[in-house]
């Protein structure tokens, strides 16, 4: 197979390819199929990826829908019609419109997803935005999370910054820390952002968490019901409901508890 090589500007069709490496400008005019597509400069694909490894170090937009085995994001990329991968690693930017699905995620940037995302696990040290729902097996993140549906996991462990906020969590464990500090410039903006410009709560919030096991600190929610529930300081609960252990912290306030 052939291989693309731009230092310059340049456009050319789409096809299948060995390597494609953009050092310049470059677009893709059409379907494009590879081994390898490597982004330093700028690039336009106006069709669909299936590839086995994207590595963007530049600026990217793929007006259609990506297929690879391996997607790293170290500058920033713009996808439009969903993702689907196995392993994918964010140091930079990511924005996906539509769906996405893959196995692994590891994200120490800001990824933004306007629609559903499904993965076996996700590791967040960064910042994560779902206009939609997501569905993980094990999700461990440390920063900002902002989802207007439900997350749904097996294990499930945040450790937010203030502004965090999630509609419905349900899961088989949720260990919830609101109120972070942190000292990255681009959150500690977020967060001065949201305390001047709303009258917010100064943690994490929901409107519900179900699950078996419930630890949660510095956490506003509506309603918690699950197995055993151990709340913690800087609670703001309305109504819990427990069928076998519940701890309250005595600086925490639960409006309403029903032992089930």
């Amino acid at each position: 197979m052939n291989n693309i090589n731009i230092d310059g500007i340049s456009r050319f069709n789409g096809g299948e390819y060995g390597e494609v490496n953009i050092d310049g400008i470059g677009t893709c005019n059409g379907d494009l199929r590879c081994d390898e597509l490597n982004i330093d400069g700028k690039f336009k694909v106006k069709g669909k990826i299936n590839a086995k490894n994207i590595d963007v170090d530049g600026m990217a937009t793929f007006e259609g829908e990506i297929k690879c085995e391996e997607l790293c994001v170290d500058g920033v990329a713009k996808i439009i019609d969903g993702l689907y991968f196995e392993k994918a690693k964010i140091n930079g930017s990511l924005k996906i419109v539509g769906n996405a699905k893959g196995d692994v995620l590891d994200n120490d940037g800001m990824v933004r997803v306007d629609g559903s995302i499904s993965c076996i696990n996700i590791k967040v040290n960064g910042g994560l935005i779902i206009s939609n729902d997501l569905n993980v097996d094990d999700l461990n993140l440390e920063g900002f999370i902002k989802i207007n549906g439900m997350l749904n996991g097996d294990n499930i462990i945040i450790d937010s910054i203030v502004g965090s906020y999630i509609k419905e969590i349900g899961g088989a464990n949720v260990t919830i820390g609101g109120g972070k500090e942190t000292d990255i410039s681009i959150f500690s903006k977020i967060k001065d952002s949201i305390l001047s410009s709303f009258k917010v709560y100064n943690g994490f919030e929901t409107e519900s968490i179900e699950a078996d096991n419930i630890k949660v600190n510095n956490v506003k929610a509506n309603f918690i019901t699950g197995r055993d529930i151990e709340v913690g300081p800087n609670c703001k609960i309305e109504k819990l409901q427990y069928s076998n252990h519940l701890e309250v912290h005595p600086s925490s306030i639960v409006d309403e508890i029903i032992k089930l």
